[in-house]
């Protein structure tokens, strides 16, 4: 199966979160933000909010750990619709998609407020680069631990753990998966939103999340960010099956 052409016309994808950290702190944010980032934001998340939060820092010194609390500045820069937001502290920036159309036009959107941001401190690094998707898939069937027909069978073996599975009022696995330098988290299963009652709605979570620990430059962001994004795509289609991807309309390109 070819990944590029893979176009979901209905997708099972809730939320997105990208973030970055960075390698020291950024004081300035604390108090303001530079003009020229604020322009380049307001592109895409015209609507600005600045939030005072409550940081907790734990320092070491002669083998003994202190905590101490401060006050730091939270930007958040919101889409109109309200379905994207921008956050920003003086140590990472991060966006969190709530309404999915692509991640070419994710990329599209960071990469302009990542580029901006690197050439206004042009010594700035990352420490750490995360992408995650959360994926929620909702059928409305009589059988809701029923799921050979969508589900990879590898995946849902623990539903036979139990005699009756309809005692079942969770179900969710956690697996960490090292390719190279790259670490996923995958979590699966049915979590169950009316837990600690027994399951009753059939809705299976696929949360995929890929991280890289280390030192990044500003032009190594973006061929990591696509690592990782491949990564994700990958686990999700090996987790799911040609019916599942017929429900959600899968659209490849050149067909109508």
């Amino acid at each position: 199966m070819n990944l590029d052409e893979i176009c979901y016309k209905n997708t099972p994808i809730k939320r997105v979160i990208i973030k970055i950290d960075f390698l020291g702190r950024v004081a300035e944010l604390n108090d303001n933000l530079p003009l020229p980032i604020a322009d380049v934001i307001k592109q895409s998340f015209p609507i600005a909010e600045a939030k005072d939060v409550v940081a907790r820092e734990l320092q070491i010194s002669n083998e003994k750990v202190t905590e101490n609390n401060k006050n730091v500045r939270e930007w958040h820069f919101h889409t109109e619709e309200r379905n994207a937001t921008l956050i920003i502290e003086e140590d990472f920036f991060a966006i969190q998609i709530n309404h999915y159309i692509s991640f070419e036009k994710i990329m599209l959107v960071l990469k302009e407020i990542k580029d901006i941001f690197f050439t206004q401190y042009p010594k700035l690094l990352s420490r750490r680069l995360g992408i995650r998707f959360i994926n929620e898939i909702n059928l409305n069937e009589k059988n809701p631990f029923d799921w050979k027909k969508y589900i990879n069978p590898k995946l849902t073996s623990i539903f036979e753990a139990t005699q009756n599975p309809s005692n079942i009022i969770r179900a969710f696995h956690n697996l960490e998966v090292k390719y190279d330098d790259i670490l996923l988290k995958f979590q699966y299963g049915m979590h169950n939103q009316d837990y600690p009652a027994t399951i009753k709605k059939k809705t299976f979570i696929l949360d995929l999340d890929a991280s890289f620990s280390g030192i990044l430059k500003q032009h190594e962001i973006d061929i990591y960010l696509l690592k990782q994004h491949s990564i994700i795509q990958k686990q999700f289609e090996y987790s799911i099956t040609d019916k599942l991807r017929s429900y959600f309309g899968l659209k490849l390109p050149n067909n109508d």
